[in-house]
């Protein structure tokens, strides 16, 4: 092969893999053109196809990846995350590799079975879990979303992968110049419509058995869910009160939050109130809640447990909260939930912690760029990174054990911010034999992208709904607050000030 010739391999395997990388990026939101995920992957397997050096099948499932990871996952570029996500998706083509050694075909076909896997170690082993860009996530808003029945995201991944395969081969039969078999044009081209139209229709029929199951249910709930954009904590951001006046701006905030509560109350008998994680941003309460350490052993958040605890009083409903609790002097990251008469009856903490932010496993050490976000000049939430692990080993959090909490006559199953992001971990909640979902969540930390990332998890969620056919109960800082019923159907709100219109949305929730 001459010198042209190789440069216009080149360049068409180039162009094969910007493509592929480029209709996976169309096929999520915004734009949710679904139906790119069944398509998306047909040049780069034509790229697997024809490479046989392994140094270029690395090269460019790298460059894929990098590709997609900025164009779809651009609100979370940090550079050492990023690259070790693609280097595990890089065991995909080292895989083929070794298996084209033995057999070609076999190892085009066993793509079905080696992007799934690669997509979920991905995933699940990165330091952020990376679900919400798994290929089947695209699905979520989708009229497929009902195969979610099938395995939940997994399934749905497969789903795509299953199609792009037989587009693949069905391509390349059309596109051969001599032996063109007609017969397998007809079959592939009848396969996929036979399996894109049926999983329409199975789609169809599971979202109605869900719905149909879903409001069969017996109990009802009323349930405000409070969302904000943040402004609530500001007061206690920029510097350390003392008790006294910390006491004075927590009552001040309380009764704000209570005031409008009780108004939509009159209206909306609600039951139960969540509000969003670290709604008060408070670390530095060190007063004691005596139930609260007895009980518990919460040994700070006195004063916020206290205005929690009078709020679930004055509304006479039970109440989900969250604070940065010491027990026995070790941190975590903790739902408290009241009931209506003010008593403290369980206390979750959350299970998989947020790197950098959380918990940081490498001692004093931290990426050089870190350190910009240590100067208030350049970084305007310098008061909230300051007290981040990854720059005070101090506040490096403990991880708490899955559990279900018994409330009144319901069961929750909490996740706390990024949990939700993990499908295992949820239905592992699930089965311990919850009611429904609570997702109390902060996206304060998310500066570009904000909206494109509550879209890819708004995705997730219904995925999750339908798969575990239990409905989710969402809000946050800077979070949509809303429900996604088991028939993937949602309802809620934009997140906003509090002091809006918006600051509160009502769902009734079965169970």
């Amino acid at each position: 092969m001459d010198k042209k010739e190789k440069r216009k391999k080149f360049w068409l395997a180039i162009g094969l893999i910007l493509a592929a990388a480029v209709l996976e990026i169309l096929a999520f939101p915004p734009l949710n053109w679904y139906w790119l995920s069944f398509i998306f992957a047909v040049p780069l397997f034509f790229f697997l196809a024809e490479e046989n050096r392994l140094w270029r099948l690395l090269g460019g499932f790298f460059i894929f990846r990098l590709v997609f990871g900025l164009g779809t996952a651009y609100f979370l570029i940090e550079p050492i995350l990023f690259f070790s996500s693609i280097l595990i998706f890089l065991g995909l083509p080292l895989s083929f590799y070794l298996i084209a050694k033995y057999s070609r075909r076999l190892a085009l076909a066993s793509l079905i079975i080696l992007w799934p896997v690669f997509e979920f170690l991905e995933a699940r082993y990165t330091a952020l879990p990376n679900f919400i860009v798994e290929i089947g996530n695209a699905l979520g808003s989708s009229p497929f979303l009902g195969l979610a029945r099938w395995g939940g995201l997994a399934g749905l991944t497969v789903f795509c992968i299953g199609i792009n395969l037989l587009l693949f081969f069905l391509v390349r039969e059309i596109l051969k110049k001599e032996d063109k078999n007609k017969k397998n044009i007809i079959i592939l081209t009848s396969l996929v419509f036979v399996i894109l139209f049926s999983g329409l229709v199975i789609s169809k029929i599971f979202l109605k058995q869900n719905h149909r199951e879903y409001e069969a249910l017996a109990g009802s709930k009323r349930v405000a869910l409070v969302t904000d954009d943040g402004r609530l904590d500001e007061i206690f951001k920029k510097k350390e009160l003392d008790e006294k006046k910390l006491e004075i701006e927590i009552i001040k905030a309380g009764e704000m939050i209570l005031k409008k509560l009780k108004e939509l109350k009159t209206d909306s008998d609600f039951s139960l109130v969540i509000l969003p994680e670290g709604l008060f941003d408070v670390i530095y309460d060190k007063t004691i809640d005596r139930e609260a350490k007895d009980n518990f052993k919460i040994d700070n958040d006195g004063i916020l447990i206290k205005a929690y605890r009078n709020m679930a009083i004055n509304l006479e409903v039970d109440l989900v909260a969250n604070v940065i609790s010491r027990q026995d002097g070790r941190p975590y990251n903790t739902l408290l939930f009241f009931d209506s008469q003010g008593k403290l009856v369980d206390v979750f903490n959350k299970e998989k912690l947020t790197i950098t932010g959380e918990y940081w496993p490498f001692g004093q050490w931290r990426p050089f760029y870190f350190n910009s976000l240590l100067d208030p000049k350049k970084n305007k939430e310098y008061y909230r990174d300051k007290e981040n692990a990854v720059f005070n080993p101090a506040n490096n959090l403990y991880r708490g054990e899955s559990k279900i909490i018994s409330l009144e006559d319901i069961n929750l199953a909490p996740a706390i911010c990024l949990e939700i992001h993990y499908p295992g971990l949820v239905k592992k909640r699930v089965e311990m034999g919850a009611d429904m979902i609570i997702n109390i969540s902060s996206s304060i930390w998310i500066n570009n992208g904000l909206e494109k990332y509550l879209a890819l998890t708004d995705n997730l969620k219904k995925i999750e709904a339908v798969w575990l056919k239990k409905p989710i109960l969402s809000t946050g800082r800077k979070e949509n607050a809303g429900i996604i019923t088991p028939d993937g159907k949602e309802a809620g709100i934009l997140f906003d000030a509090f002091s809006s219109q918006n600051g509160v949305f009502i769902a009734e929730v079965r169970f």
